[in-house]
């Protein structure tokens, strides 16, 4: 039996009731299926956007979706590292 996976197939869907960010399988009428939670894999990018040229304090990405639903997140820096004097 051949499996084929359909990238149109998975979408990211955000727990309204937590925040958390999820990766689902939906196709047709069958049931949506949860894969993973990919919540810290997010946060982990927009972290790395602050980390690489160091001068950025926030970053925000806004998602728009077709039913006209908006959706920001952000991070920013809470507190910078001051590095040792040794």
């Amino acid at each position: 039996m051949k499996v084929t996976l359909n990238p149109r197939h998975f979408h990211v869907r955000a727990k309204a009731a937590d925040g958390t960010i999820w990766l689902t399988w939906e196709k047709g009428l069958l049931p949506l299926r949860v894969v993973k939670d990919v919540t810290n894999d997010v946060l982990l990018c927009l972290c790395a956007d602050l980390s690489a040229g160091g001068e950025t304090q926030l970053v925000e990405r806004s998602v728009r979706f077709n039913d006209g639903f908006v959706c920001k997140i952000t991070v920013e820096v809470v507190r910078d590292i001051i590095p040792s004097t040794v």
